[in-house]
């Protein structure tokens, strides 16, 4: 699920509460993954601590209380259970890539804050975000009647919306975003250290354009954008099952992020891909992560024009896509990643 202008995060812990009362004893056969999203640096901080005054208290359920939260000495804060199920990150909705292959989108009072214009660009990329059986939930005062080859009505009085297929997959260039996300609960401080000059401007958005394009062409919101060195410069989508710091001096080599085996299958997909310059791809990559064995489905692009390769695009690959698949599992039963 994704909650864009999640501002403190009480909306995105109240899906995670909702969804476990849901599920009920079956909770815990489900991967369940809830994004917070907002532009406003202070109010994701607050989201990821999970903190919230004491008074709360009065507005939820004793038994809410109980199941959901821990008392502290600032006053209330959602216990772990429920923290480890969201991720924050600031992101601007207009301008930086949305997440994709959402369940559900609850975009609850955010429109009603924005003109009609800066509308009529974000409902499509609501619409884009959602799977094809995806669902989306508005305010009480909002709509997406101007928009009725995107969505139809499931729900009129409590506005929940029903994505519908287009004829033709919409296209955005959106520009990069340079906001890390973070689950509940941790803070930005190894990302940072992670963090290096920026390329210059022209080159980033020619970059980003390219990458768009080849997740756009694959609806594979997972992966990175490598240089020659084989450096990230760019993290699309959720990549932490397979990616992430290794102890020790930070680095953003991939070879030195890469989990669980992962590194030697990489190394020879860029090199062939380099080779060939176009794309290849492998399948069937055993990888284990979280106690869980899956099968993955890698694919490594060259960026450029069509094998001709721009001078400041120079040996750059879009690693992705990535499925999921739990191991004995038929593939028509994947998860796309």
């Amino acid at each position: 699920m994704w909650a864009p202008g999640c501002s403190t995060g009480e909306e995105t812990y109240s899906l995670a509460m909702t969804l476990l009362e849901f599920l009920g004893d079956r909770a815990s056969s489900f991967q369940v993954q809830i994004f917070g999203t907002d532009l406003n640096e202070k109010g994701i901080q607050k989201a990821r601590a999970g903190i919230y005054r004491e008074s709360i208290a009065e507005e939820i359920s004793p038994e809410r209380m109980a199941r959901f939260f821990v008392k502290v000495e600032e006053g209330y804060r959602v216990n772990k259970a429920v923290r480890d199920m969201c991720v924050f990150a600031r992101q601007d909705l207009s301008a930086d890539p949305p997440f994709s292959q959402m369940n559900v989108v609850a975009c609850r009072n955010l429109l009603i804050y924005i003109q009609p214009v800066l509308q009529k660009k974000i409902i499509p990329i609501l619409h884009y975000a959602l799977k094809p059986s995806g669902f989306l939930v508005l305010g009480s005062s909002e709509s997406v009647s101007a928009f009725p080859e995107l969505f139809s009505t499931v729900d009129k009085k409590h506005k929940i919306y029903a994505k519908q297929p287009v004829a033709s997959r919409l296209h955005y260039d959106f520009a990069r975003s340079h906001y890390p996300a973070y689950p509940a609960g941790d803070g930005p401080d190894i990302s940072r250290k992670l963090l290096k000059s920026p390329a210059p401007a022209s080159e980033e958005l020619e970059v980003q354009a390219e990458a768009d394009r080849v997740v756009l062409k694959d609806h594979a919101p997972v992966g990175v954008v490598i240089n020659s060195a084989m450096e990230v410069v760019q993290f699309r989508g959720r990549t932490t099952p397979y990616l992430e710091p290794a102890p020790g001096k930070p680095s953003l080599n991939l070879l030195k992020l890469a989990r669980n085996g992962l590194a030697l299958q990489l190394r020879t997909l860029i090199g062939a891909a380099r080779k060939k310059q176009a794309r290849v791809r492998k399948e069937g990559v055993l990888f284990e992560g979280n106690g869980q064995k899956r099968l993955l489905d890698l694919s490594v692009t060259p960026l450029g024009e069509e094998g001709r390769e721009k001078e400041h695009n120079e040996n750059r690959f879009y690693l992705g896509p990535v499925r999921r698949i739990n191991a004995g599992v038929d593939s028509a039963r994947s998860i796309a990643a």
